[in-house]
């Protein structure tokens, strides 16, 4: 059960959608801590570009056949990162199945992103028929 500030955190967060954790801090006056726990009690994704800057609610988001969903610039995954996103992808994917699809649904529209899109050329997937990847 959460604690009248906490749904107060809830609250704001469900209206506004998607927010930084420095909204929520600035809005409410409270510490970082204090609106991580609210997040964590209710459960919450981080995006996954943007240094994992933006929170929404984990009960909001729709997400694609691929576990990707996006709000204007901030993109969300139900894997978590973006290391651990495309981690999923390779292993969930269809024999033969391309890495540069998973660039195009992934977009990062951010430089944060750029580290892990340099490391791409290790996911390669093998046609094969357990559709599986060698990292």
């Amino acid at each position: 059960m959460l604690t009248p500030t906490e749904q107060r955190i809830v609250n704001a967060l469900r209206k506004s959608k998607v927010a930084t954790m420095q909204d929520l801090r600035d809005r409410f006056q409270l510490s970082h801590m204090t609106v991580f726990r609210a997040l964590k009690k209710y459960g919450y994704f981080h995006s996954y570009n943007h240094n994992a800057g933006y929170y929404i609610l984990h009960d909001l988001p729709q997400f694609d056949d691929w576990g990707l969903w996006a709000y204007r610039n901030a993109r969300f995954s139900r894997y978590g990162s973006l290391p651990d996103t495309l981690t999923a992808l390779v292993e969930n994917a269809p024999p033969g199945e391309r890495p540069g699809n998973w660039r195009n649904a992934c977009r990062p529209p951010s430089p944060t992103c750029s580290p892990v899109w340099s490391t791409w050329a290790v996911f390669k997937v093998r046609p094969s028929t357990a559709g599986r990847s060698s990292i």
